[in-house]
């Protein structure tokens, strides 16, 4: 399978530096790809030609529809094996393209998604929690798992067009990538983790723009998918260790709001916290054998303020699945027998 070829498919919205940091990357790889098409989500002439000057093939869409529609724009145009996708803010590593034709030797596996490495560029604190805590999960995910990974994930054209891509309904970056592996798993393909494909994420993360993406773009639309879902494997963010962490989390808040009235409540709160540390001892190790004791003390009692926020998260989408959700993620029943979108785009058929 060594003769695979490989098409890396970017979407961007705007230029900036991250933006060029990445096409700089992505012309370094060795071996190289055997097409790079860099697609512009709406007007972004300077994108373009920033790609162009790499001599990278640009797709250019005339309206913003979303991720998810840009990735589909850019596979219709390509005929290779293998379409790897990436984000406009990660750095690939240069062996990514050897990584992803290793990863799919074996014609039984449909796609294989990476991981950040630990060398991300934004020294502030919550992107070093936000990029080492998906390291940690990723590095941690069983080995076949049920999603996909537009930030650095490699998929087989010949699936990608049998389930129809992207979701198109998806028009802001948030679970479209899931909902393909879902789809994906649902028709009889394998999805594998592997560390060794890795990027390095250059986003920086303030306080409010992780809280509002861990919310209003995972928690509540992948609460929705759940509920689309009639069974899904508890990979990633999905174990059994998270929501009993959830709870656990809860409790504490709980106890500790408690205290005011009755400082027994200590006790409990004790209990929950006690609790989380020895469910998320292996996390701790990691930020600290990674950032060293203090960073691994803060970053292990925000996790535990985002367990809380996720689980509000969580019930919102649980309240909120029949008037807004069942309208943006529609149900299996409107998927045909294979898992395909039924908004799925148009696009080329397949090689055999």
């Amino acid at each position: 399978m060594a003769g695979l070829t490989v098409c890396i498919i970017l979407p961007v919205v705007k230029d900036g530096q991250a933006f060029r940091t990445a096409l700089s990357a992505i012309a370094k790889a060795s071996p190289a790809p055997d097409q790079v098409i860099i697609v512009t989500d709406g007007p972004a002439p300077e994108a373009a030609r920033a790609a162009e000057a790499f001599g990278f093939r640009v797709v250019e869409r005339a309206n913003n529809g979303g991720p998810a529609a840009a990735r589909n724009t850019a596979a219709a145009a390509t005929d290779a094996d293998v379409l790897i996708f990436v984000d406009a803010d990660v750095a690939v590593h240069p062996d990514l393209v050897a990584r992803a034709r290793e990863a799919l030797a074996d014609p039984a596996v449909a796609a294989v998604v990476g991981c950040y490495d630990d060398r991300p560029p934004e020294q502030n604190f919550f992107s070093q929690y936000k990029n080492l805590l998906q390291r940690f999960v990723h590095l941690n995910a069983q080995r076949e798992g049920s999603t996909f990974w537009g930030a650095c994930g490699a998929i087989r054209l010949s699936a990608f067009v049998e389930i129809r891509g992207f979701d198109e309904r998806f028009r802001t970056p948030s679970v479209e990538d899931i909902d393909l592996g879902y789809r994906l798993k649902a028709a009889g393909h394998r999805i594998l983790f592997e560390p060794a494909l890795q990027v390095t994420h250059l986003k920086r993360w303030t306080m409010r723009s992780l809280v509002h993406s861990d919310i209003f773009r995972r928690a509540l639309p992948w609460t929705w998918l759940l509920l689309r879902e009639s069974h899904v494997e508890p990979d990633l963010n999905l174990g059994h260790r998270s929501r009993l962490a959830g709870a656990l989390s809860a409790g504490l808040a709980v106890s500790l709001a408690g205290m005011i009235i009755d400082l027994r409540a200590g006790w409990l709160a004790l209990v929950a916290g006690l609790g989380l540390f020895l469910l998320d001892r292996p996390l701790w190790r990691f930020f600290r054998a990674q950032r060293g004791a203090a960073f691994a003390t803060a970053g292990l009692v925000w996790h535990w303020a985002y367990y809380l926020y996720s689980v509000i998260g969580l019930a919102v989408g649980v309240l909120s699945y029949p008037f807004v959700g069942r309208t943006l993620v529609k149900a299996r029943s409107d998927h045909d027998s294979r898992g395909a979108a039924t908004s799925g785009p148009t696009l080329p058929q397949s090689r055999q």
